[in-house]
């Protein structure tokens, strides 16, 4: 499906209709799409849920605006999307870039009821990324425009270590409009971003976080340290996997989902 966004595009989406009094936004990460979330498009949930495709990615609009594909620009998208189909009780689930934005909108919108984030460390303002990331070299790939066929796969491989998902990711990442990426990190160096910390803790919206344990982007002290202690129950959801835990341990991920949206309702 599709909504028009004024002044800037069509921006494409999936949803599936459940009843329910709650609703699920999935958003995905850095030079993916909608697909990413294939493992959890089945998963029957308290309403409904909409898998998105941003800007520049999958089949939603490419903006060669100057200010586009900044993380406050990713934020106003999420807003408006919540705003036009006039969304009630929303529910942020982000991957990655994801995370961030779901983290960065958490205070901007009254009804965004709760945020879960996996692949998406917590950051203050300015962000010690050195803290909170692994310097792996790969990772650097997420912010560079054009990339080579070599540079694809190295980054797919970054993502996630089954082969069969690096394929899937391989094909969505060559999808994705070039300019994403350096306009991405362009944004966060001239400040174009929130402090996730406090939008987290002034928002009062239930806050959880799923964790891949042996996510190679991520310190892992970092997380236990200063993402544990924002959210509702002061603890990190584990789950052995890497990067891309919603797609390489599809029943782990959506299990460690249900507990946490049911304690969202208590």
């Amino acid at each position: 499906m599709e909504i028009v966004l004024e002044n800037l595009g069509k921006l494409h989406y999936r949803v599936n209709e459940e009843s329910g009094n709650q609703n699920y936004i999935f958003i995905h990460g850095n030079s993916l799409n909608h697909e990413s979330f294939s493992g959890q498009f089945k998963l029957n949930l308290n309403g409904s849920s909409y898998f998105l495709d941003l800007p520049g990615h999958g089949k939603s609009f490419k903006s060669g605006h100057k200010n586009a594909y900044s993380l406050n620009w990713f934020s106003e998208i999420i807003q408006e999307f919540i705003n036009v189909l006039s969304l009630k009780n929303v529910v942020l689930i982000g991957h990655s870039l994801g995370g961030h934005i779901s983290m960065q909108t958490a205070h901007k919108n009254n009804q965004i009821k709760g945020v879960i984030v996996f692949g998406a460390p917590p950051l203050s303002f300015p962000p010690d990324l050195g803290a909170a990331f692994n310097p792996v070299p790969e990772g650097a790939l997420a912010y560079k425009s054009n990339l080579t066929e070599d540079e694809i796969v190295s980054l797919s491989k970054f993502y996630s270590g089954d082969q069969s998902i690096q394929l899937r990711y391989q094909s969505m990442i060559r999808d994705t409009h070039p300019e994403f990426r350096e306009k991405l990190m362009a944004g966060a160096m001239a400040g174009q971003m929130q402090d996730e910390i406090e939008s987290i803790k002034t928002s009062g919206v239930k806050f959880a976080i799923l964790n891949g344990t042996q996510d190679p982007a991520i310190n892992q002290g970092y997380l236990t340290t200063v993402g544990a202690p924002i959210t509702t129950d002061n603890k990190i959801y584990p789950i052995e996997g890497g990067h891309s835990i919603q797609l390489e341990c599809i029943e782990e991920f959506n299990s460690g989902l249900l507990e946490i949206l049911g304690n969202f309702e208590k």
